[in-house]
């Protein structure tokens, strides 16, 4: 009898900090939309063909 082997997600939901302010906020990997930080308003993430462009410290991967 074989296993199936049941793939796991690309994606994954990120933990991530601003590297002027420091406030934190959490992100989808593969966003759509451009996502500006809460305090300051620099630019966190771009959206790019598969994957976003985090400019941005990964704190943690959720």
């Amino acid at each position: 009898m074989k296993k199936k082997m049941i793939p796991s997600p690309k994606t994954k939901f990120l933990q991530i900090k601003c590297i002027k302010c420091g406030k934190e906020r959490n992100v989808f990997s593969a966003s759509t939309t451009q996502i500006k930080c809460d305090g300051c308003g620099q630019i966190l993430v771009h959206p790019s063909a598969s994957k976003a462009v985090i400019e941005a410290k990964i704190v943690k991967v959720l």
